[in-house]
């Protein structure tokens, strides 16, 4: 099945909704999966693991709608973040959201492709990849994605205590998996799918192994992966410095999403794209 542009893009947004839809079904979650909106919490006190996507409000109503919303961040004191994604209404949102105390954090490129004739390239030489298949291994994947994306060491037990729930329950849609090199692990990845396209996330490489080809091995060992599970699209954010690393393996821009924060608790840093869950951007890890 091959997928437009427009059909990639748009699954920015369903990969959004499936990570609160999946972070549902855990105690630790709280989601509100309203006909017109998705928003919700996951315990994590950084604003990229809470927050809203997919809103579908009416004009004449959206003012009261986005207040709605945002009244339990700011009850709770949550720190937040808001995508703006390409099936959002009405089409001044984001400047909507901004009147409701909501600053912009960023304007995300969305790459994707068709998978009809993708063809990986084998790893770089001393390169070997491990999926995750159980805590020890999730542990060491997410140590992996803390330091590349500098997260703090805070709140890793929280992040993996829940996250690893997702990756690791029976059937799970989405998948992680650790580039080793000479045994150390040094890169890792998530795909997560939704409705035949996958989204790449946590695209991680320690500080210490950049250029070894890391990035790249994980990246295509997700989308092989995901293709013997059906998918036949892929997607991923991309700050505009890792663009090339993308295109170079066939990614091609299909559009954008604009991430709205609302810092109501102590102001913790976004971490832009993490994030949908156990990682969709959000979370997915």
């Amino acid at each position: 099945m091959a997928h437009t542009d427009a059909e990639l893009l748009a699954a920015s947004d369903h990969l959004s909704a499936s990570f609160y839809r999946t972070s549902a079904r855990f105690p630790w979650a709280t989601v509100h999966d309203e006909p017109d909106v998705i928003h919700g919490t996951t315990g994590i006190p950084l604003e990229v693991f809470n927050g809203a996507s997919c809103a579908r409000f009416e004009p004449a109503t959206a003012d009261a709608r986005i207040e709605q919303v945002l009244a339990l961040y700011r009850e709770q004191r949550i720190d937040m973040s808001w995508m703006v994604g390409p099936t959002s209404t009405p089409a001044d949102l984001a400047r909507r959201l901004e009147g409701h105390g909501l600053v912009l954090d960023e304007i995300l490129p969305v790459l994707g492709m068709n998978l009809d004739t993708w063809r990986s390239d084998p790893p770089a030489d001393g390169l070997e990849l491990e999926w995750v298949a159980d805590r020890a291994s999730f542990d060491e994947a997410t140590r992996v994605m803390f330091a590349g994306f500098g997260m703090p060491d805070a709140i890793f037990d929280a992040f993996a205590d829940r996250f690893s729930m997702i990756v690791l329950e029976p059937g799970s849609s989405q998948r992680v998996v650790i580039v080793r090199l000479d045994g150390r692990p040094i890169s890792t990845a998530l795909g997560a799918i939704d409705d035949g396209v996958v989204g790449v996330y946590n695209v991680a490489t320690v500080p210490t192994a950049q250029r070894r080809g890391g990035a790249s091995a994980a990246t295509m060992a997700v989308i092989d992966d995901a293709i013997g599970r059906g998918a036949s699209g892929a997607i991923l954010q991309t700050s505009n410095a890792g663009r090339k690393v993308y295109e170079r393996i066939g990614f091609h821009d299909v559009g954008t999403v604009t991430i709205m924060a609302g810092r109501f608790g102590r102001g913790s840093p976004g971490l832009g794209n993490l994030p949908p869950a156990g990682g969709a951007s959000p979370p997915s890890t």
